[in-house]
């Protein structure tokens, strides 16, 4: 088994143990499920520190785990909970975006090789093949790698593209989805995506 899986299991494995001792009267420390449709995960009980990923004051939650959507899964290097939604049918990025935004979150974005390693667990251990992330293209952008950000007005700083990625193949490829070996550049109403990450600050 790779490193990266072993240490991820071992986030999970504490993290089960923090709900339970840290946040015993907000959660009863049983992962939940909605029936495969969404990951399990467990919600970290001490509030990490957003700039350097440290720990900050132990015992201060990051997230009521009781206000989380189900199968949400807490990121500790910036205390975000993070939800793949699998849909099981091809889903277009707006209304990927507006089942986002209705679970008040919004379509993820990437800020670190972390945060994308991160994403990517979510995505193995999920039914789906490519799922919908935030980023965007606007219209009149020189292609195929022109003006890329993220759809809630962060900056993209990164480029964490597959193999000959962003291609705009076809023409018309302006939002981004996520696959095993990286960002991918598709139509907005492309078939491919089956799923989307929620990131809810």
């Amino acid at each position: 088994m790779p490193t990266r899986w072993l240490l991820f299991v071992a986030l999970l494995l504490c993290a089960s143990c923090a709900l339970f001792v840290d946040l015993a009267g907000l959660s009863d420390g049983a992962p939940r499920d909605d029936g495969g449709a969404r990951v399990d995960g467990a919600v970290e009980a001490s509030r990490p520190d957003a700039g350097g990923g440290e720990a900050g004051d132990a015992g201060t939650p990051i997230k009521d785990a009781t206000a989380l959507p189900d199968g949400s899964v807490v990121f500790p290097n910036n205390g975000h909970a993070y939800l793949l939604v699998a849909t099981g049918s091809p889903i277009s990025w707006s209304d990927a975006r507006s089942a986002s935004l209705s679970t008040g979150g919004h379509l993820a974005t990437v800020s670190s090789q972390a945060e994308h390693d991160f994403l990517l667990t979510l995505l193995a251990a999920s039914s789906a093949r490519e799922v919908w992330i935030g980023g965007t293209q606007p219209n009149g952008a020189s292609e195929p790698d022109g003006g890329w950000g993220w759809d809630n007005g962060e900056p993209l700083s990164l480029g964490l593209w597959g193999p000959g990625e962003p291609n705009n193949y076809g023409d018309g490829e302006a939002c981004m989805g996520l696959r095993a070996d990286g960002w991918n550049d598709e139509a907005c109403t492309s078939t491919a995506s089956t799923g989307y990450i929620v990131e809810i600050e």
